[in-house]
């Protein structure tokens, strides 16, 4: 089977899906995982995980809408599966999922919004619970394509490289902060667009 997953949210979306990521790798072991993404953050994240196979990078945002209709045309029924990760309730991500033509696209069909969305273009869905955190909704949103309750919840995984490494301690050095410091790091909200 061949999925394409439609990553097209920001980073914090990105390594929340992970966990979903990693199910699907463990109970889809033979299929292909590929990621559409359109963020270079996002890109990293994904070209690091070893649960991906693939990483497509295309800025739809630059790039305009014949162009990107373009690019959506050749991926045309190369994919038995698409997901749009949760969450991603745009009408454009919707679009990008049935312009691919997959079989099955699966997402979230959201409380709010929905059919303004266009989330009836989506055909393997399930209801948003607002008790869940975005990562379960993701893991349900994986269930749904493995077909089965996994009973796990699996960490959220990002993979760091020396040269990642070797910035931060350089970084710190610059700042001055020891390695014996604690560093909280806050996240303060997301580009709205």
């Amino acid at each position: 089977m061949k999925i394409l997953i439609l990553a097209l949210s920001g980073i914090g979306d990105a390594l929340m899906f992970t966990p979903a990521l990693k199910l699907l790798r463990e109970n889809l072991y033979d299929s292909s995982l590929d990621a559409l993404v359109m963020f270079k953050g996002v890109k990293d994240i994904f070209e690091r995980n070893k649960n991906i196979d693939n990483v497509l990078y295309f800025d739809f945002i630059h790039e305009g809408a014949a162009r990107s209709f373009s690019y959506l045309i050749k991926l045309r029924h190369k994919y038995d599966v698409t997901i749009n990760v949760y969450p991603s309730n745009r009408r454009e991500y919707n679009i990008f999922s049935f312009l691919i033509g997959a079989k099955k696209r699966a997402a979230v069909r959201y409380l709010r919004r929905d059919f303004r969305s266009l989330g009836f273009l989506n055909n393997l869905t399930f209801r948003e619970n607002d008790n869940l955190h975005n990562v379960e909704e993701n893991i349900k949103l994986a269930e749904e394509i493995i077909g089965k309750a996994s009973g796990k919840q699996p960490q959220l995984e990002f993979y760091f490289n020396a040269d990642d490494s070797n910035y931060a301690k350089e970084y710190f050095e610059r700042i001055n902060i020891s390695d014996r410091q604690v560093v909280i790091g806050f996240h303060p909200g997301c580009a709205v667009f």
